[in-house]
């Protein structure tokens, strides 16, 4: 009896998680750099190092976060005065030994 009350209480939280997969997946990390006007071509971010956010001409680019191995990782760049989002989808990003990225590669359009 006590075990179909608890089923009967958590069902409803199981069946949401699934339902919604977006609330139940990793958390995203939203990284936002900044190129040079009329930029296109491969980026590459180093994460946890100290700013500018702000590529060179060559799209290299230092960012003071530190994303955790449990997270996503967006991309937001700034171009032109416009923002164009990169999702995880299109980021190559190498990690550390314990996980941790370390560096995003990436192409913008």
């Amino acid at each position: 009896m006590v075990s179909s009350i608890m089923f009967m209480d958590i069902f409803p939280v199981i069946a949401a998680c699934i339902l919604f997969s977006s609330s139940c997946s990793k958390p995203t990390r939203q990284i936002q750099i900044e190129v040079p006007e009329g930029y296109s071509g491969h980026l590459h971010i180093t994460t946890c190092a100290i700013p500018p956010l702000r590529a060179d001409g060559r799209g290299n680019v230092s960012v003071a976060d530190c994303p955790r191995p449990s997270e996503r990782i967006q991309l937001i760049v700034r171009r032109d005065g416009n923002m164009y989002e990169l999702p995880p989808d299109r980021l190559a990003v190498s990690k550390n030994l314990k996980g941790f990225p370390v560096s995003i590669d990436a192409v913008l359009p």
